[in-house]
């Protein structure tokens, strides 16, 4: 029988014409991607590999499920989380849910299997996450993330290598106007404890200030001293600071432009506080070792009031913003961890890390016209000339697509020249490979640019030898 097979007659009289249609619809935060778009995003993620390749970091999975209490650090992180059930929500087993980032995911797994790593440990992975958050610009309930991550090194060293990777991947991007924002959370909670706030205030704190960007001073100033005017069942968060307190936290926030003047005006402030000194040292770490490779001073800014919305960040934390489109948010942002992984182990194993977030920065480098159209598209569709010629079109493509020459056939129902060269330009094919019996029977073909309509005849053995040259 070979290849072939007898269909089933009662298959093919099935009928689904009576069947109740379905609403063809997607719930809000969620995407589909159609070929161009998800090969921009391809080309995105082949990119940043390379570079995070570059600096030894390896490829790395975790799985996309979780037990729901691995993944609930806290009051505001629970909220986000998808929950999973299958038929009906069954009480008599463990929740599972889905990974709301891949930090928690790969921390649980280093306790798991400390011994198999040797440390330093330096990983990549890409994948899905989910949160349960209000659809915005930019922000979606499923996305994608791309994390390096740096495991078992208290040194600023690490935290300066993240933030050179952070430049160097925007740089390969083609991002030309950004920013990375640079704190530390140290300074943060020494800045808390001198203005006298106990601990689960600083929490508050942290929280209102990282709302900064997004509301502004006045209306954090609001809730720095415990005003409710205005606030919404969204922004709870709140404190009774004095005007002398809130008036330090404004004259921090609006330091000199200069990094180096801005540590030495929080040194001044929090040098009685032993957790702040700290703070300072590593960032003074960080921008020796940065200004080494010849970063720009412009590129990098300490930045007080970036403080990053997860409880579990313990020091320097960074936020990579479009400065051409700064209302998209942080791009590509993270944070040194150092305790995320004793949830799960008596051993510390201190941590830090980036995530790119992969289709927010997608919308962004859309909007600024950073990526080009049609990188999908194939480079040659074979037009075989008739029936009789489709096998050749088959034959002739399967020799090229060995050579890692992206080829195609034409499946249509009918191999008129029309009906192929119409779908050559449809789908952004570069160039239509045409061949006839009479071309076959001389072993050359006909090859016509679909973008200015020129055409040459060549030996279909030169077809590498062609495409390698249009390549270039």
């Amino acid at each position: 029988m070979g290849w072939r097979h007898k269909i089933n007659p009662e298959m093919n009289s099935m009928s689904y014409s009576n069947h109740k249609l379905l609403k063809s619809r997607l719930p809000g935060g969620f995407r589909d991607f159609l070929p161009d778009e998800f090969a921009q995003r391809q080309w995105m993620l082949d990119t940043a590999v390379k570079v995070y390749q570059s600096f030894g970091f390896k490829p790395l999975q975790t799985s996309s499920v979780e037990y729901f209490e691995t993944l609930a650090g806290g009051d505001e992180t629970s909220k986000q989380i998808y929950r999973v059930f299958n038929q009906e929500p069954d009480l008599s087993v463990e929740s599972l849910a889905l990974r709301f980032d891949l930090t928690v995911s790969l921390a649980r797994m280093m306790a798991a299997n400390r011994n198999l790593f040797t440390l330093p440990f330096k990983r990549y992975q890409i994948g899905e996450v989910w949160r349960g958050e209000r659809q915005q610009r930019g922000r979606f309930r499923q996305f994608l993330q791309f994390d390096a991550d740096i495991v078992g090194t208290e040194h600023p060293s690490a935290d300066a290598e993240i933030l050179l990777l952070m430049y160097t991947t925007m740089q390969a991007l083609g991002v030309e106007n950004f920013i990375i924002k640079l704190n530390n959370r140290k300074i943060l909670n020494g800045l808390a404890l001198k203005l006298g706030m106990n601990p689960d205030e600083i929490n508050t704190f942290l929280r209102i200030l990282d709302k900064l960007e997004k509301i502004g001073w006045e209306e954090v100033k609001k809730l720095l001293k415990g005003d409710d005017t205005g606030l919404t069942d969204e922004v709870q968060d709140k404190l009774s600071l004095s005007a002398e307190s809130i008036n330090t936290v404004e004259e921090l926030i609006n330091l000199p432009p200069d990094n180096s003047e801005r540590l030495d005006e929080i040194f001044h402030l929090i040098q009685d506080v032993e957790i702040g000194r700290e703070g300072v040292g590593e960032i003074e770490i960080i921008f020796a070792l940065l200004d080494e490779t010849g970063v720009p001073e412009d590129r990098i800014s300490l930045d007080l009031s970036l403080a990053r919305g997860l409880d579990y960040y313990t020091g320097p934390v960074f936020e990579t913003i479009l400065t051409d489109l700064p209302s998209l948010g942080g791009v590509m942002s993270g944070g040194r961890y150092d305790d995320l992984v004793e949830r799960f182990s008596k051993e510390s194993l201190p941590a830090t890390g980036v995530s790119l977030g992969v289709d927010r920065l997608l919308v962004g480098l859309q909007e600024l016209g950073l990526l080009k159209a049609e990188q999908s598209a194939s480079d040659f569709l074979i037009v075989g000339l008739g029936e009789e010629m489709r096998g050749i079109a088959f034959k002739v493509a399967h020799e090229l697509r060995r050579r890692n020459i992206k080829t195609e056939v034409f499946l249509g129902d009918k191999m008129g020249m029309k009906q192929q060269l119409k779908y050559a330009d449809k789908s952004g094919i570069k160039y239509a490979v045409i061949i006839g019996s009479d071309e076959w029977a001389k072993q050359t073909a006909s090859v016509k640019n679909m973008k200015n309509g020129e055409q040459i005849e060549i030996p279909i053995s030169k077809l590498e030898e062609f495409y390698l040259k249009i390549r270039d």
